[in-house]
C-alpha cells in the first residue's frame, strides 16, 4: 500500500519554536513499521509552506 505521512504547515503563532525546525518525530516514528510491514511510505514535511495538492498525489 501507498502511504503518504503528511507534517502540515503551522501558522499560528507560537505553534513552533520560531527559529528552529523541528523533524516531525511521530511520523517518522509511523512511518518505520510501515516500511517494515512492506508499505511504500513517503513523508512530506510542508512545515515552511502549503504544497499543492498536485505535487502530493503524483507517484
Amino acid at each position: 500500500m501507498k502511504i503518504v505521512l503528511i507534517n502540515p504547515p503551522h501558522t499560528a503563532i507560537g505553534s513552533r519554536v520560531p527559529d528552529d525546525h523541528l523533524p516531525p518525530l511521530g511520523l517518522l516514528a509511523l512511518g518505520g513499521p510501515l516500511i517494515d510491514a512492506g508499505h511504500q511510505v513517503r513523508l512530506v514535511d510542508a512545515e515552511f509552506g502549503p504544497m499543492p495538492l498536485a505535487a502530493l498525489v503524483q507517484d
